[in-house]
């Protein structure tokens, strides 16, 4: 980490130690989303719900995509 700030690629170590935990929390809340979408495709009733409510918009994203 040193030879980073001696090379003013960073400001100090402490900048280093912080990007890469948010770096860490950023893949960390992406694994979680993942594993969230992952375990709702197994559940049915949110299956059925989602379905629904792509049917109840067919018309609006038809409408929207002729106008683009």
């Amino acid at each position: 980490m040193t030879w980073y700030v001696q090379q003013k690629i960073e400001p100090s170590k402490n900048a280093i130690v912080r990007k890469g935990i948010e770096l860490y929390l950023e893949i960390l809340k992406q694994e979680t989303l993942q594993k969230t979408m992952e375990e709702a495709i197994n559940d049915t009733m949110f299956m059925n719900d989602l379905t629904e409510s792509m049917r109840d918009f067919e018309a609006i994203d038809r409408e929207g995509d002729s106008l683009w």
